[in-house]
């Protein structure tokens, strides 16, 4: 209250907890540059202040999160450009790249490791070996669009995570996704 002096208030803050490893390709070489996010388990309802730390490998594919005391999974990442058309290649091989995975090397949440941050205890030796997949292209025509509709947009999105990629459909009712 206004005026009223607290006196003898005991406030006990936990310690961050380190969370580190590497990102290696399939042939056990790191891999720099790749995103690696801390996602708290259970997820909690989106917010801006939810719990997480989001970071990025070195030159020797290491990563490094400081978390508050949770219990996470990691994520890594390989930025891409979905734009980007498919790679045309001579040898009649399928164009692929790595796709976002969960530690220790999987695409489903659900089959993902936990891991346990606990205060004062730091996480080592984290290996995420990110997961390579062929890509595919998804193209097609909307029909029966009104005159008066304005601009028509398809959303793709996957059922068990929160990305989304838009594509608009042409004058002709056209669109197109790439490295899906």
């Amino acid at each position: 209250k206004p005026g009223e002096r607290v006196t003898g208030y005991k406030l006990e803050m936990a310690p961050r907890v380190v969370i580190s490893g590497r990102v290696l390709d399939e042939n056990g070489e790191p891999m720099p540059g790749v995103g690696v996010l801390a996602r708290r388990v259970p997820q909690p309802v989106p917010t801006h202040s939810a719990p997480m730390a989001w970071g990025s490998t070195d030159d020797r594919g290491m990563f490094r999160l400081a978390v508050p005391p949770e219990r996470y999974n990691l994520i890594a990442s390989v930025q891409s450009n979905p734009s980007e058309g498919p790679e045309i290649r001579t040898d009649g091989s399928v164009d692929s790249q790595y796709l976002p995975t969960y530690y220790p090397s999987t695409l489903s949440r659900e089959s993902a490791a936990i891991v346990e941050a606990r205060p004062g205890a730091d996480v080592n030796g984290i290996d995420i070996r990110p997961v390579h997949s062929a890509m595919l292209h998804i193209s097609g025509a909307v029909s029966g669009i009104p005159a008066c509709a304005g601009e028509v947009g398809i959303l793709l999105s996957r059922k068990t995570e929160y990305n989304q990629r838009a594509a608009p459909a042409g004058p002709d009712g056209k669109f197109s996704f790439a490295n899906v």
